[in-house]
């Protein structure tokens, strides 16, 4: 989907379906969490959002440790109220899905 942020188009971003998790129907009360990629601003589906920490990177696991091999998630990060997966969102969205996007921001902005 997309939203309007403050007049700028955002296209919103569900990952659930890349963490193998059931797809959600979105929500009004639904959380958004906005990312700045060097490309883009997106809006990513959140099913919760509790806060932000700083995190030392040593605190950081690599995700293969859990046999987790996808391109964008760059790390997972243990806390006292569970796991935390980091993702790295510049490799969020495929080249192919970032050509998708633009296109599709471009008819929607006309």
């Amino acid at each position: 989907g997309v939203i309007d942020y403050h007049g700028e188009l955002l296209p919103v971003v569900d990952l659930r379906a890349r963490l193998a998790l059931p797809r959600r129907e979105p929500e009004i009360s639904g959380r958004l969490v906005v990312v700045r990629t060097t490309r883009r601003r997106l809006a990513i589906a959140a099913d919760a959002v509790s806060g932000v920490r700083d995190l030392a990177s040593e605190a950081m696991h690599d995700p293969t440790v859990l046999g987790v091999d996808l391109p964008q998630v760059a790390g997972m990060v243990t806390l006292e109220d569970g796991l935390v997966i980091i993702q790295d969102v510049e490799a969020m969205l495929s080249e192919e899905e970032e050509q998708g996007l633009h296109l599709a921001l471009r008819a929607v902005e006309r």
